[in-house]
């Protein structure tokens, strides 16, 4: 059985390549088009997943570290506050 670490750096590897691949895809179609909204939406629920599982990775004993935790933070922050 995987381990609680195993599991959300899965989720946090998944939600990244998601938020990289659908961001690109979202910069270069045309703005407002069913493309853009579609991988904007993707971008948004992907970054907001591995911001989560870096979270609480970045509090997990052995793995505590406070500037990932502030990345973290800061990556759910703006995430947040540029959902429309």
């Amino acid at each position: 059985m995987p381990s609680l670490f195993q599991v959300l750096i899965t989720i946090h590897v998944a939600g990244g390549t998601a938020g990289l691949i659908s961001g690109s895809i979202s910069a270069a179609s045309k703005k407002g088009s069913f493309l853009h909204k579609l991988s904007g939406k993707i971008f948004f629920w992907g970054m907001f997943a591995a911001s989560i599982a870096a979270l609480i990775i970045s509090n997990l004993p052995g793995h505590k570290k406070v500037f990932l935790f502030a990345v973290g933070g800061f990556t759910l922050y703006m995430i947040c506050s540029g959902y429309r």
